[in-house]
């Protein structure tokens, strides 16, 4: 019962200061996110000793089994781009005896390459300051073999217009992979960055804010369905879904 009153008071505050102060998520939620990533950089001794950062920094990491299917047909080094990344992309790079050109957009991508700086580690992909609803303008049309986001999206002031844009940014024949745990805004009772939910309604994968639910493709011809699965998880599933875009 106290959980349930937290989640519905964390959700109804957000609606209440979304309509008083339009800037309200973007900007509290931003400020929560630098001072995450600033309290883990902090201290050098634990962060180099995490399994997580050590494998994230490594420059030989392995391209995860699900995402180099999608990239089993490319001839060279495809490219990829790693929507939301955070400070080090979770994306692997060497796969086929190749490397991944991996590119990553992240609003925050200037605060994180400071932190990276501050200690001495090197980008583990071709950071570019960019908010998710302007792929397009930064990259251009179609230039991706793959576009991923992992825990990301549902940090966004609207996933919908952001999957547009990876979409924008897909070559045709190219896939979209997103990764979430599902119902992340309820989980954490709409604190932060954490406005939105992820889950599976019948066939579809739907994004819902605690109000209104909206399915991700709606209205998007050029892209379907290729694959998607929950992943067992405490204390909820990740899911995984892939699409292809065909136009």
């Amino acid at each position: 019962m106290i959980q349930f009153l937290k989640t519905s008071l964390g959700k109804y505050k957000t609606i209440l200061f979304r309509k008083l102060i339009p800037s309200y998520r973007k900007v509290r939620g931003v400020a929560e996110e630098k001072n995450h990533w600033e309290r883990l950089f902090s201290s050098k001794e634990s962060l180099f000793s995490d399994p997580d950062f050590k494998n994230r920094a490594d420059p030989d990491r392995l391209l995860q089994p699900e995402l180099a299917k999608l990239l089993e047909s490319t001839t060279g080094d495809p490219l990829v781009l790693d929507v939301g990344c955070g400070p080090l992309s979770t994306i692997g790079i060497v796969f086929q005896n190749r490397r991944v050109d991996l590119h990553g957009a992240d609003p925050l991508a200037d605060d994180y390459q400071k932190l990276l700086d501050s200690i001495g580690v090197a980008a583990n992909c071709k950071l570019a300051n960019c908010p998710g609803q302007e792929l397009v303008k930064t990259y251009g049309e179609g230039k991706f073999d793959l576009v991923a986001s992992v825990n990301a999206l549902d940090h966004s002031e609207s996933p919908m217009d952001v999957f547009k844009e990876m979409v924008g940014v897909c070559k045709v024949g190219g896939y979209i992979f997103l990764g979430h745990s599902e119902n992340e805004g309820i989980h954490e009772r709409y604190h932060g960055m954490h406005q939105w939910n992820f889950r599976k309604e019948g066939s579809k994968l739907v994004a819902n804010d605690g109000v209104r639910s909206y399915e991700l493709i709606a209205g998007l011809s050029n892209v379907v369905v290729a694959a998607e699965r929950a992943i067992p998880s405490k204390p909820r599933p990740f899911l995984e879904w892939t699409f292809k875009k065909i136009g």
